[in-house]
């Protein structure tokens, strides 16, 4: 667990520090700076940067949080022949699965009438 935290503090502050390397420019009220976004026309570390960043901390997050919730969805949604996911789960984990399912469609219910 400390291993996972300390590399997310790491990923964080590398990509936090690379516009040290780069650029700053103003937002557009002038009341604080930001990427160079502009400079992307004429700059190609600026470019780069803008890229990298858009893919590394916008589009593998992204993937990476899809995919986990299409293998939770696949593990768990309910197979041809009784059984749940490719496993079967412990009887306990089951009802507590369905249950909350079943207790926020009651609470909508409740809420829309």
């Amino acid at each position: 667990m400390s291993m996972s935290i300390g590399l997310v503090w790491f990923y964080s502050l590398f990509w936090a520090s690379l516009p040290v390397f780069s650029s700053y420019g103003p937002e557009p009220f002038g009341t604080s700076c930001t990427i160079n976004w502009w400079g992307m026309r004429s700059s190609l570390i600026d470019r780069v940067y803008i890229l990298l960043i858009l893919i590394m901390c916008f589009f593998l997050p992204t993937l990476t949080i899809v995919a986990s919730y299409v293998t939770i969805l696949l593990t768990f949604s309910p197979r041809p022949g009784g059984g749940v996911g490719d496993r079967e789960q412990p009887a306990s984990v089951l009802p507590a699965t369905y249950g909350v399912s079943d207790s926020s469609n009651v609470c909508q219910v409740s809420l829309h009438d």
